[in-house]
């Protein structure tokens, strides 16, 4: 009897090891979508949004409501495929009032006030050098726009339920591209927290 049980054991185990489960994050995707919203608030046009692909989105489960995704069929290679969803309302009001503070902010990158963060957010630099009028609008620029590119982040998580723990990948991925786009002159934070012109 005991070998029987044994058996029954060891079938169980074979069993549970041959199933799969993919928890991903289609950073590839979030990549692509980072450098249409990063260009499309920069240059102030309007550029086609990116809509997810028919068909190429899994039906939502009681698992993906909960916070994050278990796939049996799709490989991550597949999800790295996936469109992000960045056209609902809430992203189309943030991209429009961070294009309309640009402008403001641009001056202010060139002057070397701003440095865009390794963390996804803009930061003020050279606090104590300005006068404290300058120091207050500009620090106002700061937290609006950092208010905004935080906003983002969640509501593209949200839009596309990419988990609970996902809005720190989609902050990383825009902050990778934001530098990249910086230009030539501005203050950039590399990974280790040190600032350089770019």
């Amino acid at each position: 009897m005991k070998k029987c049980q044994w058996l029954v054991v060891l079938l169980l185990m074979v069993l549970v090891s041959c199933v799969t489960i993919n928890i991903y994050f289609p950073a590839a995707a979030v990549q692509k979508a980072a450098e249409q919203i990063v260009d499309e608030i920069r240059s102030g046009n309007e550029k086609q949004p990116v809509q997810p692909t028919p068909g190429k989105a899994p039906a939502e489960t009681k698992s993906e409501q909960q916070g994050f995704r278990i796939d049996f069929i799709r490989s991550a290679e597949a999800a790295e495929k996936l469109d992000i969803n960045v056209s609902t309302s809430t992203i189309r009001g943030l991209k429009q009032s961070m294009k309309k503070r640009y402008p403001q902010l641009k001056d202010a990158y060139q002057q070397g006030f701003f440095g865009e963060g390794n963390d996804g957010l803009i930061h003020l630099r050279q606090k104590n050098q300005l006068p404290l009028k300058k120091r207050a609008r500009l620090s106002n620029l700061v937290k609006a726009e950092n208010s905004d590119r935080q906003a983002l982040y969640e509501e593209i998580v949200r839009a596309n339920r990419l988990g609970a723990d996902a809005t720190s990948k989609v902050a990383a991925i825009f902050a990778r591209t934001f530098r990249a786009k910086a230009e030539n002159g501005w203050w950039i934070q590399d990974d280790k927290g040190n600032w350089l012109q770019k």
